[in-house]
């Protein structure tokens, strides 16, 4: 699916003061990008490598890829032009499929016919590398590097950034004979920062190397993120490997800054607490890169738990015809809020005998981070105030 740009936009009921102040805040909290989808479950494990002196009947040959991404690329397209949930779940699991859905209901909540809003422009899937694990069990894996173009002259969606060097990251999943290959995982990247397959003559992915020393345990980095991201989240430290341009690339992909809706937050008299963390259950999956480096695909799950900074404030929620985003909550005044989402990131660990662009450090090389629906307690008495907007 395609994911654009909005501002959610929450106001602050302030207590009155003696210059009856009044207080509004607009959270551009996350730079959203929806990445072309078609998703499914994934395990938590690395893909099956069964490569070997007796090679059974693969489960996929590299020749297929390019039909099973035409027939996702049109399932997809049917789904973001009817905003059809059931479809997606056809094509789409795991937390590609949960980002997909909330946004499809905020899309329906706003009045959008369509994922590009009255006019459904669609785009398309070109394969631009892959890496296919030589498996004949199930569920099985492969990792499809995709461009996304949309037709000639046409006001494509600015988040897909069709026609550039984009790309999306597309772990395919198949769980059984009879199913369906769906997407799992989507993070964007770019032509900077593109990941090189580590590939065979046959097509499919060289195995993983057990005696390859990585620079951090591949176990270890999910959750080496998830406090890398807290803690740059509440504080502004970077830490862990990524860096502040991680935030605003100049590619078509970004991390939520959780430092910038942290401090909106509290400029707006609201006491936001954040916690991030790996998903359970677990949705790690690797694939071997040149040089022995691995890159692994992971979700991370953030929850902003917000409350008014004083006893008799509230948080008033307000819905805007045609941004998405500010139907996460139904229009009503809280005394508290629960917002949660998504962030799928795409991490490349080296050896330690590689040094990086960046530092030695594992280096984050994709993203793709979305909202979810979230849930607030109504409050029971609330000091009114007038609201400026932005």
């Amino acid at each position: 699916m395609n994911r654009s740009l909005f501002i959610m936009g929450k106001n602050v009921d302030l207590p009155e003061s003696p210059k009856k102040a009044t207080s509004y805040f607009g959270i551009s909290l996350f730079a959203l990008i929806l990445a072309a989808c078609t998703t499914s479950s994934t395990s938590a494990q690395t893909p099956a490598q069964t490569q070997g002196g007796n090679k059974s009947t693969p489960i996929v040959t590299p020749s297929e890829i390019p039909q099973i991404l035409k027939s996702a690329s049109n399932k997809n397209n049917l789904n973001n032009q009817t905003l059809s949930i059931p479809g997606q779940g056809q094509i789409e699991t795991g937390t590609a499929l949960a980002l997909d859905d909330a946004f499809f209901k905020m899309q329906k909540l706003a009045g959008s016919k369509s994922v590009t809003g009255a006019k459904y422009i669609p785009f398309y899937y070109s394969l631009k590398g892959d890496s296919i694990p030589y498996s004949s069990h199930y569920p099985a894996h492969f990792l499809a590097m995709v461009s996304l173009t949309s037709p000639a002259n046409s006001a494509s969606p600015a988040a897909a950034c069709p026609n550039s060097d984009s790309a999306t990251l597309f772990e395919f999943v198949k769980s059984s004979p009879n199913s369906n290959w769906k997407v799992a995982l989507e993070p964007f990247t770019n032509g900077s920062t593109s990941p090189k397959f580590a590939t065979l003559k046959d097509g499919y992915s060289a195995p993983l190397n057990p005696k390859t020393k990585l620079v951090l345990p591949l176990a270890q980095i999910p959750a080496t993120f998830a406090q890398a991201l807290q803690t740059y989240g509440t504080s502004g430290r970077i830490t862990g490997g990524l860096a502040k341009s991680d935030f605003s690339t100049t590619g078509c992909w970004s991390v939520f800054d959780f430092h910038q809706g942290y401090t909106f937050y509290k400029s707006a008299s609201i006491a936001p607490t954040l916690s991030i963390a790996p998903v359970t259950p677990s949705d790690v999956v690797t694939f071997p890169l040149t040089k022995g480096a691995v890159l692994e695909l992971f979700s991370l799950r953030f929850v902003y738990n917000l409350r008014p900074a004083t006893a008799t404030g509230s948080i008033n929620q307000q819905t805007q015809r045609g941004n998405p985003y500010s139907y996460t909550l139904p229009a009503g005044q809280y005394s508290s809020v629960s917002q949660p989402g998504i962030c799928e990131l795409a991490v490349v660990d080296p050896p330690n005998s590689i040094n990086l662009s960046r530092s030695t450090q594992p280096q984050l090389v994709g993203a793709d981070c979305g909202e979810l629906m979230a849930s607030g307690q109504k409050a029971s008495k609330v000091t009114t105030v007038n609201f400026v907007g932005q």
